[in-house]
């Protein structure tokens, strides 16, 4: 893991790869496909509906209490989840920083 992806706070507001697409599969998750490369990920519920929330505007202090209340019974756990989950997404390239927050 690159030392970038450790600095992922819930007070980031990540980006969006705008060229890669969410396939809801029957509300028990989804794929995430990038046609540029071909790469598929499978995303559980919880993935998908947080990839659907990381619009480059929402903190993941948002997301994560938007989550709680689309999710009944999140423990304190939730949160480092979702910073695992947004560091993977930095990692494999699904998300980025606004251009002004780019180090």
């Amino acid at each position: 893991m690159n030392d970038f992806s450790m600095q992922i706070t819930l007070e980031t507001v990540p980006v969006p790869n705008p060229n890669l697409f969410l396939r809801e599969e029957n509300k028990r998750g989804g794929v995430l496909f990038d046609p540029d490369t071909g790469s598929v990920r499978i995303l559980n519920i919880t993935a998908a509906e947080t990839w659907k929330l990381l619009d480059g505007r929402r903190s993941l202090a948002q997301i994560i209490e938007i989550l709680k209340q689309q999710f009944d019974g999140m423990d304190d756990s939730a949160e480092e989840k979702l910073l695992e989950l947004v560091r993977k997404f930095f990692r494999i390239g699904a998300l980025g920083l606004p251009a002004e927050r780019t180090p």
